[in-house]
């Protein structure tokens, strides 16, 4: 039994675009905003490389940008694997967005997973991201996010969502 368990399983592994310019500004940037790449690639094992694995990227320049650094050639780019819509919050700081909605700050400090004004939230995301990994069906790689990758993570091993931003 679990022999065919592993040999019907695919194996799906998450890697965050490399770091950027804008990560080391404390704003919310997602998918309306790009930034340059500056840090070197992580070291990945020489048999993920060594295998066939399917790639996938979001849309932005910076995970695409970030699976071609290791040489991957044929790159499927994919939508429902983007950053998270931050919609008007988009390039604000924490301390603006608290201020210029505070409500939804209130509620988040409450544990409800409020949408960013004419954006999305965590379940929006993740919703995407599971109609995603439902249609893979290799071994593969995704060059995504922080939001999208730390949604997956914490409704698989069933954190509760309030606790999501702390993965």
């Amino acid at each position: 039994q679990l022999n065919k368990f592993k040999s019907e399983s695919k194996e799906i592994i998450f890697l965050r675009h490399m770091e950027t310019k804008l990560n080391k500004e404390d704003i919310f940037y997602g998918t309306d905003t790009d930034s340059e790449i500056v840090s070197d690639k992580v070291e990945l094992s020489p048999d993920i490389l060594d295998k066939n694995y399917t790639i996938y990227s979001s849309e932005s320049k910076r995970a695409i940008l970030s699976a071609k650094e290791y040489k991957f050639q044929d790159i499927n780019i994919v939508n429902e694997i983007n950053e998270i819509e931050y919609g008007s919050a988009e390039n604000m700081k924490f301390n603006e967005y608290e201020k210029k909605y505070f409500i939804n700050a209130v509620f988040w400090k409450f544990g409800v997973d409020k949408r960013f004004p004419k954006g999305e939230n965590h379940y929006d995301v993740l919703k995407r991201m599971k109609i995603h990994i439902k249609r893979i069906n290799t071994n593969s790689i995704l060059f995504s996010h922080l939001v999208p990758i730390r949604t997956f993570i914490g409704d698989y091993y069933k954190i509760p969502k309030k606790d999501w931003y702390k993965i």
